[in-house]
C-alpha cells in the first residue's frame, strides 16, 4: 500500500489520538526509495519532541503492518508558516490569503500562479492574480502553498 490516501486513513487516527491535528501526508517516490512526509499541527505549536513522539508511534505501525512495499524514510514535521495546502479543506481555511500554486498542466497558458485565494470548492479554487481571477481545477494542482506575509 503506497497510496497517500490509504496511508492517511491509517495514520490520521493515530496522530489525532495522540492529541495532534493531522495536517496531511506527502509521498515522494524516488528510484527504489520513498520519502513519506507526515505533517502535524497543534494549537500551541509543534516541537521537535512532538515530532519525535509521533514519528516513533507511526514507525511502529508502519513496520508492524508492513504498509509500504519499498524502502522509505519517514519525516514528521509541522506544516510551518508557509504550509502546503494539501486538500480542499486547507484551501477553504485560507480564503483571502496569498498563496502560490504550481499546476501539472497549463491553465490559461501558465503553470505557476501567485495571488489571493478568492474561493474554493470541491472542483476548483479561484485565485485573484495580477492578470485577473482564474479558476484552477483541483486535479490540475501539483502543489499549493500558503505565502507568509508580515
Amino acid at each position: 500500500m503506497d497510496s497517500a490516501t490509504d496511508l492517511s486513513e491509517i495514520l490520521k487516527p493515530v496522530v489525532e489520538k495522540m492529541g495532534y491535528i493531522y495536517w496531511g501526508l506527502r509521498v515522494q517516490q524516488h528510484r527504489a526509495h520513498s520519502l513519506l512526509q507526515v505533517y502535524i499541527d497543534h494549537p500551541t505549536g509543534v516541537t521537535l519532541d512532538d515530532c519525535s513522539a509521533v514519528s516513533n508511534q507511526l514507525s511502529g505501525i508502519l513496520d508492524v503492518e508492513d504498509l509500504i512495499e519499498r524502502s522509505y524514510t519517514l519525516e514528521v514535521s509541522s506544516p510551518g508558516i508557509d504550509r502546503l495546502l494539501l486538500n480542499n479543506e486547507h484551501y477553504e481555511l485560507y480564503i483571502g490569503a496569498k498563496i502560490k500554486v504550481k499546476s501539472y498542466m497549463a491553465v490559461n497558458n501558465r503553470k505557476n500562479f501567485t495571488g489571493l485565494l478568492e474561493a474554493a470548492n470541491s472542483r476548483f479554487i479561484t485565485l485573484k492574480t495580477e492578470q485577473g481571477s482564474i479558476d484552477i481545477p483541483h486535479n490540475a494542482i501539483k502543489q499549493g502553498q500558503l505565502l507568509c506575509e508580515d
